[in-house]
């Protein structure tokens, strides 16, 4: 899952194309993994209920590895990165927040729900 920071907010996924690894992407069609990459609407943040809620219905509708699902995000999606990992420190395998704050106190949080 990859989260895209506060300039890419709105309604034109058009944008995310031109960004990381929405980018990569779409220059090459070669990846074997699925990427999520959600738009947040303009004036919002991310939200961990929305992005869960995005998830689950990703893990029920194709073969993924639950073992297997990493979070990541740039400036506002590296917040978005730490928000939702701290939430839900069990889901991911390993996240990669760049440019982005979190409260490091809540590393050692207790797991909290699962997918």
């Amino acid at each position: 899952m990859f989260l895209h920071g506060a300039g890419e907010r709105g309604d034109d996924l058009g944008i995310l194309g031109r960004i990381a690894l929405p980018m990569v992407l779409e220059e090459r069609d070669d990846f074997p993994f699925i990427v999520i990459s959600p738009q947040c609407p303009k004036g919002q943040g991310w939200s961990n209920e929305f992005l869960i809620a995005l998830l689950n219905d990703i893990v029920a509708r194709y073969r993924v590895d639950t073992d297997r699902i990493y979070l990541t995000g740039l400036s506002m999606g590296g917040n978005g990165t730490w928000n939702l990992a701290m939430e839900y420190p069990d889901i991911f395998a390993a996240i990669a927040p760049v440019c982005g704050w979190g409260d490091s106190n809540l590393v050692s949080k207790e797991p909290f729900a699962k997918v």
